[in-house]
């Protein structure tokens, strides 16, 4: 049975309050279980076991581990632990969240064994894994025999809190095998540094052009 508001008592603009406040508790409501959903599936179980103080103490090298992520680029772009290791971050139990995916970096199986680090960091860096793979680096890389390996990604690049190489960082990258006491082409490192500063220059000249036009005299090459 349905009843006017007169009828019982309240008055229009009381019951328009009511209901005014009715539907905004009922949206607050709505909104309180977006936002405990969005926290929900937000959960790591991998950063909240990891991240935990005592390791510093306990398990210092996951502890260094975590604080390399923590700052690095791929944390800023969302890529967690489960990203290149594999695992289930979404449960808490440790046995079930490493799964067999997880494992040390000796195991052949693992993602981030050094001769599976092209493909494991090739699942977003495509472009640039396409390009190792026709190196002379890669060929070194996935010999059979350990002599005179080459280097994966991490080897130049670092692992957790990576680096692009750049004209100030590149030659000593390289000299951590090209040098002399090596016998390993110690003349590498210096043209690398040179190779760089070129490709720099090339980058600063079509940038200029982009935004200022070609400074070039009409009907002269570059």
């Amino acid at each position: 049975m349905r009843y006017k508001c007169s009828e019982v008592g309240v008055s229009a603009g009381a019951a328009a309050n009511v209901v005014t406040v009715g539907l905004a508790g009922s949206a607050l409501l709505v909104l309180g279980e977006g936002v405990a959903s969005a926290e929900e599936s937000a959960k790591d179980s991998c950063v909240e076991c990891h991240s935990n103080a005592d390791f510093l103490v306990t398990h210092k090298k996951l502890h260094d581990y975590y604080q390399l992520w923590k700052e690095s680029t791929h944390a800023l772009e969302g890529v967690s632990c489960a990203d290149c290791h594999g695992g289930d971050p979404e449960v808490s139990d440790k046995k079930a969240s490493h799964g067999r995916d997880v494992g040390g970096e000796d195991g052949a199986g693992s993602a981030v064994n050094f001769r599976n680090l092209p493909d494991t960091c090739g699942t977003c860096h495509d472009e640039i894994s396409e390009g190792f793979r026709e190196s002379d680096h890669f060929d070194h890389l996935i010999r059979k025999k350990q002599d005179k390996q080459g280097p994966s990604c991490v080897t130049c690049h670092g692992s957790l809190n990576v680096a692009v190489l750049n004209v100030n960082t590149v030659e000593e990258a390289c000299a951590q095998c090209h040098n002399e006491e090596k016998d390993n082409h110690p003349d590498i490192p210096e043209k690398a540094e040179v190779i760089l500063n070129r490709l720099l220059s090339i980058h600063r000249y079509y940038r200029y052009i982009g935004k200022r036009g070609d400074p070039a005299p009409e009907g002269e090459a570059c």
